[in-house]
């Protein structure tokens, strides 16, 4: 597979600390591949992590291969790591639970549920350490789950712990990336720091990328969907109506952990000669029912005949869905299957959403 010309641009952060010595002191729960770690790196800010936390192996694999961290300081569960062990050695913690008990298209079990509860044992690591700054995100269900009753108890707990706390929703689409994800996030600041709040400086910027920006200009056939069966599923009215399924388009769905495990997601039609390949009498219906143009399309109008004979339907490549996601490829590398590398871009934060929260941030006043 060849590397996409095309990366994530961000504009870096320009910092300049008195003490050149300096360094923002980093740690993570829920770490996943890192989304955090890679924004500090695009933003070219000094940093160095202190430890990193994610019950997944294979985020372990990923991460310990594409960032700075002595294995001592990685744990593979919240729930073995002393917070004491780091009091005032992080000057800002980063952490998403698993999202899945608070998500609209979830069952919303919320507190009762342990994935929930996971919340309350990030908090207590925050008393812990006692950062000088928090990150917790989260899907925007949380805010409506139980009624907005479990949000308002997860504020109420962290400003127990003697932090100011701000909060909003960033979608993805705001902040340069072309996929439809919204997120939560809360930042705290310790009520005795004189630090500037976050989301008073934070800026959206626009969008000027497209999902065909962030294609690979070449892949291996195995993700062109051969089969006529597949194709019947992939361009299923129903599924497309819903939106658990989109073919091309300039903005992707979601992208999720199960993404391409329970064929559902983002596929993509483009032309290109592939001697082996032709589409079922279902998906032909649907192209011309929908009007389907190819993402590498030049002409005027819709021609089936054209459409239909020189291109093919494709899954998203890893590397395609890492770019989604907002890593920049030539400094990110996934070591793991693919259908690992789905699972982690889907349970990702884009790292987009983290780039402007920086740019938003006073980091010489939150470094100790």
């Amino acid at each position: 597979m060849s590397e996409n010309s095309t990366q994530v641009q961000t504009k870096p952060k320009k910092l300049k600390f008195k003490n050149k010595n300096k360094e923002l002191k980093v740690g993570t729960f829920f770490s996943g591949i890192g989304a955090f770690e890679h924004s500090l790196i695009l933003n070219k800010i000094p940093h160095k992590i202190i430890f990193a936390c994610d019950i997944d192996k294979f985020c372990k694999t990923n991460f310990l291969e594409n960032y700075k961290l002595n294995e001592e300081n990685w744990y593979n569960d919240i729930n073995d790591m002393d917070g004491n062990k780091y009091l005032n050695k992080v000057d800002i913690l980063v952490g998403g639970c698993p999202c899945q008990s608070f998500s609209i298209a979830g069952q919303r079990k919320g507190l009762d549920d342990l994935r929930g509860q996971l919340v309350f044992k990030y908090i207590k690591k925050i008393d812990e350490i006692k950062p000088n700054m928090f990150i917790f995100e989260n899907v925007k269900g949380l805010l409506s789950s139980d009624k907005g009753n479990t949000f308002k108890l997860i504020l109420e707990e962290m400003d127990k712990i003697n932090y100011k706390i701000e909060f909003r929703t960033i979608k993805a689409s705001k902040v340069g990336m072309p996929q439809s994800r919204e997120r939560i996030f809360i930042i705290g600041t310790k009520k005795n720091k004189n630090i500037k709040s976050v989301f008073d400086n934070f800026k959206e910027c626009e969008l000027s990328l497209k999902l065909k920006d962030l294609l690979d200009s070449d892949y291996d056939e195995n993700y062109i969907i051969k089969n006529h069966k597949w194709q019947k599923w992939v361009f299923d009215q129903k599924h497309l109506d819903k939106q658990k399924m989109k073919v091309n388009g300039d903005i992707i769905i979601c992208q999720t952990a199960r993404q391409y495990s329970s064929w559902f997601g983002n596929f993509v039609m483009e032309i290109k000669n592939c001697d082996d390949f032709t589409y079922s009498e279902d998906a032909v219906k649907s192209i011309e029912r929908n009007k389907f143009i190819p993402l590498n399309y030049d002409k005027d109008e819709f021609e089936l005949e054209y459409i239909k004979n020189n291109t093919i339907v494709r899954r998203l490549t890893p590397n395609e869905c890492l770019r989604l996601m907002g890593f920049d490829t030539t400094k990110f590398k996934t070591i793991v299957s693919d259908s690992q590398t789905y699972k982690q871009c889907g349970n990702s934060i884009v790292v987009n959403m983290f780039n402007q929260i920086l740019k938003a941030i006073d980091i010489p006043s939150i470094i100790s």
